[in-house]
């Protein structure tokens, strides 16, 4: 009994099941097209795989901080609010950034690995036995892993499932990454990602190409006012500040005290723990966009 990757392919376009599940359906049915059909409708896939076209838009995002090492966001949606406030859809969230975290494989397809809790079963039938207990169509949506590359640590913060952030903050020794100073900054600097949303840790990381086009807008603009070249300039450059200020997380002020940067609560807390300090990368997941 040969299972071809078209009959496969032919199935999961009938049913709308997963390729796991069709292949699983096949060899169950020893080939047979319709009595897989039927196998997976019997199994609810397919009932499942039915509400796959009613809109996901909701859902929530979970984070996993794994001994400050390793961080894991990841996004699940669902149809309504109700469900993404269940018990068993956030339970399923957990379970998967915590799988996320422990995969080292980072081109490893999440639902093709073997379910961590039953790993006779993949992540993508799990996903799709949840999803049949609750009624709603359920997508794993994406997810963002990061490793800790040195000392420091991954600091994380997730504000009412809607917006997840992980930042990475280096410092030279373990001794200073395990002290209240240091591991308050990484919260306090995931809280300032999910408040302010920067693009860019600093604006060294800022393209040229993108600053030359912001000056480019800020001087056709200055040009409007009629005033001197060197005015126009200055203006200009101005401006090119207060969109650092916008877009780069050490240019940023301060959420909790506007009047100093990020930058400069930064270098306060490197001289509390007696080390440099340094932001390393974050990454910014908000739901739905």
């Amino acid at each position: 009994m040969e299972i071809t990757a078209e009959k496969v392919k032919e199935l999961r376009e009938k049913t709308g099941a997963g390729m796991m599940d069709c292949k699983k359906a096949l060899a169950e049915s020893m080939g047979d097209f319709e009595k897989a059909v039927v196998w997976l409708r019997e199994k609810g896939v397919a009932q499942v795989a039915k509400r796959s076209g009613r809109s996901a838009d909701q859902g929530i995002i979970g984070s996993y901080v794994q001994s400050g090492k390793v961080g894991v966001l990841v996004e699940v949606n669902c149809e309504t609010d109700f469900v993404a406030k269940t018990d068993d859809f956030q339970n399923l969230v957990k379970e998967l950034a915590a799988q996320v975290a422990e995969e080292k494989n980072e081109k490893a397809v999440l639902l093709d690995l073997p379910y961590k809790n039953d790993p006779k079963k993949t992540v993508g039938q799990h996903v799709t036995e949840v999803a049949a207990k609750l009624g709603e169509n359920l997508v794993v949506r994406r997810s963002v892993r990061l490793q800790l590359a040195d000392q420091g640590v991954i600091g994380s913060y997730v504000h009412s499932g809607k917006v997840g952030v992980l930042v990475e903050v280096a410092c030279k020794t373990e001794t200073a990454a395990k002290t209240e100073d240091f591991l308050g900054l990484a919260k306090e600097l995931a809280m300032q990602v999910a408040a302010s949303s920067p693009k860019y840790v600093s604006r060294e990381e800022v393209p040229a190409a993108e600053v030359e086009q912001e000056k480019s807008i800020y001087l056709a603009e200055a040009k409007q006012s009629g005033k001197p070249e060197a005015v126009q300039q200055k203006i200009a450059e101005g401006k090119i500040e207060s969109y650092y200020k916008q877009v780069c997380l050490v240019d940023q002020p301060y959420i909790r005290e506007p009047k100093k940067s990020v930058k400069q609560y930064v270098a306060e807390v490197a001289a509390k723990v007696g080390e440099n300090v340094a932001v390393r990368r974050f990454s910014r997941l908000q739901l739905g966009e």
